[in-house]
């Protein structure tokens, strides 16, 4: 439990963070990472999944480039730009995970205290905890996942007008949902998708031919 630390308002956990998804001022950071020539890579694992709404802290590339060291810290001026280019300010609460549980995360969370970021916490668990409090609970994650829909796209309602609503549908994913599962998902998804913005454009992106 998050209370037997000695500091646990660095640590959240996976309900915590389901529960304020949608909270204006939260910001997600899949800080992922792997060894050099290990596939999948950090970025490869944040594009085959990742926790809605969170970006992607490359810690290969938020380094000092003028070091031949790997991954040293950059100056306050690059990492400023880098934030800014996430969308991520002084005011943001930030949570950090990675896909393996917890591995990569806590030096992006190091990093960010670093640079005097001081609400951000660590995702007790990771990916592969926040993955696991869904499973055999299909309508809870279909609720879950259109509220998370209608939250953002009415956030940024007049600014887009084409939206990609789901991404490989036909691959399976993590959570192992039945293709009925998925098709229902995706529709019900496109359903409150039409109904926040009925002028709006809608991708579904699959990766392969269904059925291959």
């Amino acid at each position: 439990m998050a209370g037997a630390y000695r500091r646990p308002e660095a640590l959240i956990e996976t309900a915590w963070l389901a529960a304020h998804l949608n909270d204006g001022k939260l910001r997600i950071l899949d800080g992922s990472f792997t060894l050099p020539n290990v596939h999948p890579s950090g970025p490869e694992l944040y594009a085959r999944q990742h926790i809605p709404g969170a970006v992607f802290f490359d810690i290969e590339e938020i380094r000092d480039t003028t070091n031949p060291l790997p991954h040293m810290l950059p100056d306050e001026k690059a990492f400023a730009a880098a934030m800014r280019h996430l969308g991520i300010g002084s005011e943001h609460k930030i949570v950090v995970y990675d896909a393996f549980g917890l591995t990569s995360a806590p030096r992006v969370w190091w990093t960010l205290r670093v640079f005097s970021h001081k609400d951000v916490a660590v995702l007790n668990g990771g990916l592969p905890k926040w993955l696991a409090q869904w499973e055999s609970d299909y309508w809870n994650l279909q609720s879950f996942i259109c509220d998370f829909v209608e939250t953002v796209m009415s956030r940024y309602l007049g600014r887009i007008r084409i939206w990609e609503v789901a991404a490989r549908p036909n691959a399976g994913g993590a959570l192992a949902l039945t293709e009925e599962n998925r098709l229902t998902l995706v529709a019900k998804i496109l359903e409150v998708a039409r109904q926040v913005d009925q002028e709006g454009q809608f991708l579904i992106r699959i990766d392969q031919p269904w059925g291959e």
